[in-house]
């Protein structure tokens, strides 16, 4: 057990605390375990800017397993203000090492409660963070917040299966670009734009995700909804920026409850490749009660703006009952698709939207 293991442990029997790690790179072989009431607090990172790769200074764990999680985090506790970075992740590669998450949430199956991830730098973690291994037969993930963090992460940066009552995800900020900043069509950042995502969520309560910025991955947010009441909503995704990502925002499965996507900047293209996007894609699969689209701005090379309840594949699987999009304005040059492609809607209401360089507004056709 490291020293660090054994003043957590201490702080934790003794009603919880803080403890303070100093500003210095500390190699990490083995899983720190955050215990309920303690908060594990660095002095925060320099460094990770436009043009340089990797994390400077600060508080910096050097992770070297690629097996254990660097951080387990038990309901009850916190981190912030701590840097990550993988150096046995070479940028040139042409895919990454599926490595273990940086922090782990809970316990697989238990869920975890009242948990927080604050002002934290990820750099080259496969996934970030891990609150996977929750199911609606135990108990899930509640009272969750993640805010203000960065960093360059691979697959993920969030991956959650089921969280009830209260999620907030805000003012995170991933940048595939700056693992390798002179080079954006090769190596790791090419495979970001082909599989990375920033959020990949599953079915939750509650969940608010606002002001977020990805650059670079192949999907900003992926939300799967749960069949039933629980795990289907409502959701709000909200005044997020996700830039040179082939998929802004994309819906699968069933939300029984309102899911709302409003005042989002999306550029749908692949950073590696140039190839053209979809801004929203809830096409394939989807069951939705009521969902908003309201206010969101588009760019850039992309197909469509939003393609909703018209799956290639799956004709007879999606129906959305109520759909509002309005006052969006999205804007391309010379895109064959369609800004607004709208499938099997029962109530459909869309006015005072502006699509401009593609080939028609909206798709002629509305399968029902």
């Amino acid at each position: 057990m490291n020293a660090i293991q054994r003043s957590i442990d201490k702080l934790s029997l003794s009603g919880g605390g803080t403890h303070v790690l100093p500003s210095r790179r500390i190699g990490l072989e083995e899983s720190v375990i955050v215990r309920r009431g303690v908060t594990l607090r660095g002095n925060g990172t320099v460094g990770f800017d436009h043009t340089t790769p990797g994390i400077n200074g600060g508080t910096i764990f050097e992770v070297r397993s690629s097996v254990e999680p660097a951080i387990i985090l038990e309901s009850g506790a916190s981190i912030a203000d701590i840097g990550f970075d993988y150096p046995m992740q070479v940028a040139a590669a042409d895919q990454p090492i599926a490595t273990a998450p940086t922090i782990k949430l809970g316990q697989t199956g238990f869920g975890g409660y009242d948990q927080s991830i604050t002002g934290c730098t990820f750099y080259k973690g496969y996934c970030a963070i891990d609150a996977r291994g929750s199911t609606l037969s135990n108990v899930p993930f509640s009272n969750l917040t993640i805010s203000g963090n960065r960093g360059a992460t691979l697959h993920s940066f969030l991956e959650l299966d089921y969280l009830a009552d209260w999620g907030n995800f805000t003012s995170n900020n991933l940048n595939a670009g700056r693992i390798a900043p002179l080079n954006l069509k090769e190596g790791l950042v090419r495979w970001i734009a082909r599989e990375g995502a920033m959020f990949r969520i599953g079915g939750c309560d509650w969940l608010k995700l606002t002001d977020n910025q990805a650059w670079g991955y192949g999907i900003g947010v992926r939300i799967e909804g749960a069949r039933g009441f629980h795990g289907s909503g409502p959701y709000t995704v909200e005044g997020n920026q996700f830039d040179a990502c082939r998929t802004g925002i994309e819906l699968v499965g069933h939300f029984a409850q309102a899911i709302r996507l409003n005042r989002n900047i999306l550029c749908p293209f692949d950073a590696a490749t140039g190839e053209r996007g979809v801004a929203i894609n809830a096409q394939d699969g989807v069951e939705i009660d009521t969902i908003e689209v309201v206010g969101n701005h588009a760019f850039g090379p992309m197909h469509h703006f939003i393609w909703l309840g018209w799956g290639r594949e799956h004709g007879g699987s999606q129906r959305v009952r109520v759909a509002k999009v309005f006052q969006n304005d999205a804007r391309t040059e010379d895109s064959r698709g369609y800004g607004m492609t709208f499938g099997k809607i029962d109530q459909l209401l869309h006015k005072d939207n502006t699509m401009r360089g593609f080939a028609a507004p909206t798709s002629p056709t509305r399968r029902r």
